[in-house]
């Protein structure tokens, strides 16, 4: 992806992700990239990110579902909004505990294993027996 090389400065990340965008047949992952460049490192909502996949939709292709989104969101270093789209769309809640390992998931699968020890070591510390229950039928 272009837009995440990171050599790229803000300015041009938001050159790239307009002409992203008038190329013929956007997807939904380029809204997400457009998006996520426009921000500039703000954070981004998992209602507002809806909404604007939503609005999207016409525009783009096929709707991605919630776990693509979810993973794109970690490519991009959105690990919290990742996690939060992700359990804001499948209706869960988690506690704290819950929140950190899953985004040591994420974070895993985004190769960031520095940050993937961090996350897990934070989430068991924290973990009640009830959130080792949680994790324990969320790998199996």
């Amino acid at each position: 992806f272009l837009l995440q090389q990171p050599g790229l400065g803000m300015a041009e990340r938001q050159d790239y992700a307009r002409r992203l965008w008038t190329f013929p047949g956007p997807t939904q992952e380029d809204a997400l990239l457009c998006m996520d460049a426009n921000l500039a490192g703000e954070p981004l909502a998992a209602d507002a990110l809806r909404a604007r996949l939503e609005a999207s939709r016409e525009e783009s292709g096929p709707r991605m579902g919630s776990v693509d989104v979810a993973r794109n969101l970690a490519r991009l270093g959105r690990m919290d909004e990742a996690a939060t789209y992700l359990l804001a769309a499948e209706n869960e809640q988690l506690s704290p505990a819950g929140q950190l390992f899953i985004e040591s998931i994420f974070a895993s699968g985004a190769g960031r294993a520095e940050q993937t020890s961090e996350f897990l070591r934070q989430a068991l510390e924290a973990a009640t027996l009830e959130d080792l229950e949680v994790m324990r039928q969320l790998v199996q």
